[in-house]
């Protein structure tokens, strides 16, 4: 869910007493701080997801297979773009 919607919830006592939800919502449960821990909750399940797939696919899993994180990069024609490519390459 959302961290919009999680502050909701957590606004309506749907998570905690109400008498700690002003706390919670102030302190910890900011959108910033939820979005990170969202981000990091996505980015375990893709690994999970990911091994699950390497496990069922056992030894015939030849080369790359498209299940491992990607990284794109744009460059236009300049000094920079030979060390762009290379970082990307890493």
């Amino acid at each position: 869910m959302s961290p919009e919607t999680l502050r909701k919830r957590l606004a309506d006592g749907k998570i905690y007493a109400k008498e700690k939800n002003e706390q919670s919502l102030n302190s910890f449960f900011t959108i910033s701080n939820l979005s990170a821990l969202r981000e990091l909750a996505l980015r375990e399940i893709a690994d999970d997801v990911d091994e699950e797939i390497e496990q069922s696919l056992g030894s015939s899993l030849e080369g790359p297979y498209g299940i491992h994180e990607k990284i794109l990069v744009c460059v236009h024609y300049g000094p920079t773009a030979k060390k762009l490519i290379r970082r990307g390459f890493f």
